[in-house]
């Protein structure tokens, strides 16, 4: 028999929340590291590591060496700091280690719940109505943007505007798909919207998580170790942040 140590979608929601507060005021490079080495412990646990490193490659990699290159090569410092290229590069590394660990918190505790835990979470905090079908609206947007953005690619591609598909000429191609991207998930989501407000799923979403907690099975005890340790995650990064403010760390 499986044992099934899933945390309460209500423990979940209270970990994100207090997970983000903690990353935000987080300021040291080995308070950020042994947060993310924590989350990849539990992304490990779910069987989900394969789809952070596919976010690390895909989203992390390009925005970090865009980060230390502007940074720490042309800015050549910190925001508030003395000219230095050690610290420019440190203040991008410690942004990409925070987005790292934001995007790895958010895919621990939300990403991974089925769509009717998930609703009943959004309920829990207050969301109702049309605000909770625009929210798991934008929840199916990532997969809107890889679909648009591979249309465009293939049509640069048609039209012999890109030699090759590889990582370098893509994001020299990245100016030319943004245009397109958003206004084309926007068309889409706007289509969307009207689709469901005319066949009544606004008000189907409202009953849809009512009986998600007798239908699934769930821990406390995973909820309640998911809470400690992100509230110690938050108490710790709290400390270190009103002791030192929000200034790159010189050691």
């Amino acid at each position: 028999m499986r044992i099934v140590a899933t945390p309460p979608a209500l423990h979940r929601g209270l970990a994100c929340l207090i997970g983000i507060l903690g990353t935000l005021m987080a300021n040291k490079l080995p308070l950020l590291l042994t947060g993310l080495l924590m989350v990849l412990g539990c992304l490990a646990v779910q069987g989900k590591l394969r789809e952070f490193a596919r976010f690390g490659w895909t989203v992390l990699l390009p925005i970090g060496g865009i980060l230390i290159f502007i940074w720490g090569f042309v800015q050549r410092s910190g925001p508030g700091a003395e000219k230095s290229v050690e610290d420019g590069i440190l203040f991008a590394v410690l942004t990409t280690l925070r987005l790292a660990l934001l995007g790895a918190i958010f895919l621990t505790t939300v990403l991974t719940l089925s769509p009717k835990r998930l609703t009943h979470l959004l309920q829990t905090f207050g969301i109702r109505g049309q605000t909770l079908a625009v929210v798991v609206s934008c929840l199916n947007l990532w997969s809107d943007f890889h679909f648009y953005i591979r249309q465009v690619y293939v049509a640069r591609c048609a039209r012999g505007l890109m030699p090759n598909r590889h990582l370098v000429t893509r994001m020299r191609q990245l100016p030319y798909a943004v245009r397109t991207l958003f206004i084309s998930a926007l068309t889409y989501s706007l289509e969307r919207a009207k689709m469901w407000e005319s066949n009544d799923l606004i008000s189907r979403l409202d009953r849809l998580s009512k009986n998600a907690s007798a239908t699934e099975e769930c821990s406390r005890l995973a909820g309640f170790l998911l809470l400690t340790l992100s509230i110690a995650w938050a108490i710790t990064s709290a400390i270190y942040f009103f002791k030192t403010g929000w200034t790159l760390p010189h050691s």
